[in-house]
């Protein structure tokens, strides 16, 4: 099986972007609880060593080629649903100018190149080319799902 490219990630259907990262989470051992006012938006939580950890997940799609910017983040740094930290994952890359800021609010990054080895890693091949069944997408995209 050959690993999943950047390229691929890039060019996911934008309606599927946010079900992917959720999946992805889950697959990590995240809950996953969509927010009421934005499905791009996720409040996560994990138990590790006994602690809970909470944080907030953006979804971010931008058109292949864009990059999410600095100001992108720091609209994203504002939001305080995660306590004990935001992650911001996109299809895109992201500017010079948003690492830094993102570096200077806490919040950690994941672009396309960390997308297509969690892909792999996790075994999420059908999510990311939107062939997994309407049961399989069902199941690992509602709310009650995770650990």
């Amino acid at each position: 099986m050959s690993g999943t490219d950047r390229d691929a990630v890039e060019h996911v259907e934008p309606s599927g972007f946010p079900d992917l990262v959720a999946v992805l989470w889950r697959r990590q051992g995240w809950t996953v609880e969509p927010n009421a006012l934005d499905d791009r938006l996720y409040a996560i939580e994990r138990r590790e060593a006994g602690a809970i950890e909470r944080r907030a997940l953006f979804a971010v799609y931008r058109s292949p080629g864009g990059a999410v910017d600095a100001a992108g983040v720091r609209d994203r740094a504002r939001v305080e649903l995660g306590p004990d930290g935001t992650t911001l994952a996109t299809n895109a890359g992201f500017t010079p100018e948003a690492v830094d800021t993102a570096a200077a609010h806490g919040i950690d990054l994941v672009g396309p190149d960390d997308l297509a080895r969690l892909v792999d890693a996790l075994d999420a091949r059908a999510v990311l080319d939107g062939t997994a069944t309407d049961d399989e997408r069902r199941r690992e995209t509602s709310p009650d799902q995770g650990n």
